[in-house]
């Protein structure tokens, strides 16, 4: 992480300017920070993550991440899903430093230390810009 030149000026700002791999989230100007999931959510995790992935490939759909990936969906929200796909379609909206816009698909784990969090803040605010799966671990 580079020292600042100039003061940030939006909570979006300070988020960038985090170390890579924190594990954070801007939702409507409102930083939330995590320590790293459980064992049994990443197992979860990393288990759908590789279904998918393997289908995608198999079939040239697209592109599959796993968190952390940050998704910057505007100027106030920028969340770090668990698992994030990508059709080729709109591949123009990966860059090196995360996906800016919408995903095509978006998929939460839950685990007991982040449940209230997703099923009630995060998918309250974001309910707008994409349906939400959810899977409960």
């Amino acid at each position: 992480m580079q020292a600042a030149l100039h003061p940030p000026k939006t909570i979006m700002e300070v988020y960038r300017m985090l170390p890579e791999g924190t594990r954070a989230e801007l939702i409507n100007d409102q930083l939330f920070m995590s320590p790293a999931p459980s064992l049994s959510h990443q197992d979860s995790t990393l288990d759908l993550a590789s279904e998918i992935r393997s289908f995608v490939k198999k079939n040239k759909l697209g592109r599959v991440f796993v968190s952390p990936v940050d998704v910057f969906l505007n100027k106030k929200n920028a969340v770090q899903p668990d698992v994030v796909f990508v059709f080729n379609d709109n591949i123009n909206i990966l860059r090196e430093d995360g996906v800016y816009g919408t995903p095509d698909l978006v998929i939460e784990v839950l685990s007991p230390g982040t449940e209230k969090f997703d099923r009630e803040e995060k998918k309250k605010t974001l309910r707008k810009v994409w349906s939400q799966r959810i899977l409960d671990c």
